[in-house]
């Protein structure tokens, strides 16, 4: 008889992995095209882009649980 191993909705899936990574990678990359003054309005310092992403990030997760 087979074993069926069910998967623990707890892990984070490597397509979730990537997925998100691919997300992150995407608005780091779109801030950073962005002119000093663009970020000025936006309250974002450049040094502080993936800082912001990732709380942005963190929060949007804690929001959607």
């Amino acid at each position: 008889m087979a074993k069926t191993i069910a998967a623990n909705d707890n892990q984070t899936s490597v397509f979730t992995k990537v997925f998100n990574w691919i997300q992150y990678s995407s608005a780091v990359h779109a801030l950073h095209r962005l002119d000093d003054s663009a970020l000025e309005q936006m309250g974002i310092k450049r040094s502080n882009i993936h800082e912001f992403v990732k709380s942005w990030n963190d929060n949007q997760t804690d929001n959607a649980a």
